[in-house]
């Protein structure tokens, strides 16, 4: 089995995130950890950060 776990959450940005991303003063940014796993394995672990007024987060959740 191939699996994506991932986490989101929001905070205010650190400076040299604020610089990275052009994100003015007051603009607060998701950041999303995502494991990719094969069987029980975690073969990937990815942080993506991204500025929250410029992010929709739409999902899919298979009950089967």
């Amino acid at each position: 089995m191939t699996a994506v776990r991932e986490q989101v959450r929001a905070r205010m940005p650190n400076s040299a995130e604020s610089a990275t991303l052009r994100i003015p003063g007051g603009v607060p940014v998701v950041i999303i950890t995502r494991q990719t796993y094969v069987e029980d394995r975690v073969v990937e672990v990815a942080e993506i950060t991204i500025p929250a007024d410029r992010v929709s987060l739409d999902y899919r959740i298979d009950l089967t």
